[in-house]
């Protein structure tokens, strides 16, 4: 396949698959942090004004939402580094990286690097 050198000779381009819960964690996590960053500058007043001059807008706009794309981006690259684990750990029983123990075990990143 034309991509299989794009990731290494090593690895066949099925292998990007395995990593399907990093996208879905990521979009779910930037999502409902990004709502929720949302009420929370509203309720505290943490918001751009229109004014006549120069802004446009009808209503108040949150300033926070980049905050929740944050977790969002925070939130797939543990889930990408914890896959990159379980995959180099469990090689040979299996090949994906498991959904249960990802949503029910911390994440021991420090231990993993010591």
């Amino acid at each position: 396949m034309m991509l299989d050198n794009f990731i290494g000779p090593e690895r066949p381009f099925t292998w990007v698959l395995q990593f399907w819960p990093v996208p879905v964690f990521s979009f779910i996590s930037a999502l409902v942090a990004t709502l929720l960053c949302k009420n929370i500058a509203l309720k505290l007043g943490i918001v751009d004004k229109p004014d006549k001059l120069v802004k446009t807008h009808k209503g108040s706009i949150a300033y926070l939402g980049g905050v929740g794309i944050l977790v969002g981006l925070t939130v797939g690259i543990i889930t990408g580094i914890y896959c990159l684990g379980h995959q180099s750990s469990a090689r040979s029983s299996r090949n994906s990286c498991d959904i249960r123990s990802l949503s029910t075990k911390p994440i021991m990143l420090y231990e993993k690097a010591m």
